[in-house]
């Protein structure tokens, strides 16, 4: 469990590295500086709100829109991924404290 756990960590942390490295590609290819496309990239994923560094045209804007679907995909998949490891982790204890103390009685 604790092994699966971990490898969903890493798959999370880097598939959250790779929404930014493709964002900021991609806002780079748009025109924008290197500083100028990590800042967009990340106002966008994190859904801020902040208003754009420049006026996007409609490739821009759906490239901004494939980032935040794809950027929501992998907020979800991490929440499960936690949460999962502390409901398994919780049940497995509660699991384990009952047996052992069937075993005794």
């Amino acid at each position: 469990m604790k092994r699966n756990s971990v490898k969903h960590a890493y798959l999370t942390l880097g598939l959250l590295l790779s929404v930014v490295v493709i964002g900021t590609i991609g806002y780079s290819l748009l025109g924008f500086t290197t500083s100028e496309a990590i800042y967009q990239t990340i106002i966008t994923i994190a859904t801020v709100g902040f208003e754009e560094v420049h006026q996007l045209d409609n490739t821009g804007m759906w490239f901004t829109s494939f980032l935040v679907v794809v950027s929501i995909g992998i907020f979800f998949y991490a929440v499960t991924s936690f949460t999962r490891y502390i409901v398994e982790g919780v049940f497995m204890n509660t699991y384990k404290d009952s047996k052992v103390k069937r075993k005794i009685e």
